[in-house]
């Protein structure tokens, strides 16, 4: 997640994930876990 997160110009791999669970509505961890296999 650090890498997409400094690759899409986020400081810290937590603004990133507070971002994307705004945004997403699960947590990163967890729409990994949901989307696996696909």
């Amino acid at each position: 997640m650090a890498t997409i997160a400094r690759r899409l110009g986020f400081p810290e791999p937590t603004n990133f994930g507070r971002f994307f669970t705004r945004h997403a509505g699960v947590t990163p961890g967890a729409f990994r876990l949901a989307h696996q296999g696909r």
